[in-house]
């Protein structure tokens, strides 16, 4: 059986349907608390919950002695609490790299029928690069430049419901990952996919740049279910 919706819950709903519809506007300060407590028919204890929520959110924030503030919204601000309810573990981890390898497949088509002659020379420099920090087993500098890589690749696809669920990922990603360098073997192989997977693009490929995107997302999906098994953590594999 399906659960009503509490008060607080309807509160939120109707208050965030405002702010969408610009109903509530960027940098506006909401009435006072009581004007709240009046307008649903409710206890303050409810309102204030209501209010805490949409901050969580993103939505509003309250300032001590100013009031509750409207804050730019978008898709990205209602995706943010997804991050807290996730725990980093062997099945979550799997599913997260299951949705990255489908996302980023698709992502990886869509750069190959956008990419521009300076987008195919921007990845093409990153690719450069990463081998360089390869050879002079510069994990750091390579790991930098692997989320780089990714990031551009999402620039190229040119869709922003695609990024915004795309950072979404790998702020979740990001959250549970101790730094640790990689092997040599485990950065000499990401690289050559890396290659594989910018030739795709550049050629105006879309299937082979899926095919790559995906083969290296899943290949670095063992890797990192691996290191968790052994009780470690992968740094900003990507």
């Amino acid at each position: 059986m399906l659960q009503s919706k509490t008060k607080c819950d309807q509160i939120v709903e109707e208050i965030t349907s405002k702010i969408l519809k610009g109903e509530y506007k960027e940098n506006e300060v909401l009435q006072p608390e009581s004007y709240f407590v009046d307008y649903f028919g409710v206890g303050r204890g409810t309102i204030r919950e209501a209010f805490k929520k949409l901050n969580t959110l993103g939505l509003v924030t309250i300032k001590q002695g100013r009031g509750t503030i409207v804050n730019r919204a978008s898709l990205g601000n209602l995706m943010h609490p997804l991050y807290s309810a996730i725990v980093f573990n062997e099945y979550n981890a799997k599913q997260i790299y299951d949705v990255r390898a489908v996302l980023e497949a698709g992502i990886a088509g869509l750069a190959a029928m956008n990419s521009s002659e300076k987008d195919e020379d921007v990845l093409g420099r990153l690719a450069d690069e990463m081998l360089a920090a390869t050879k002079k087993r510069d994990s750091s500098t390579f790991s930098k430049l692997d989320i780089r890589f990714h990031e551009y690749i999402v620039e190229m696809a040119d869709n922003e419901v695609l990024k915004i669920i795309y950072n979404t990922i790998n702020d979740i990603i990001n959250k549970y990952i101790v730094e640790t360098n990689f092997s040599l073997e485990v950065i000499s192989e990401s690289a050559q996919s890396h290659y594989k997977i910018c030739e795709a693009i550049v050629s105006h490929n879309p299937d082979e740049a899926r095919y790559r995107m995906r083969k290296h997302i899943e290949v670095v999906r063992e890797y990192v279910l691996e290191q968790i098994e052994k009780g470690m953590f992968p740094i900003g594999i990507h």
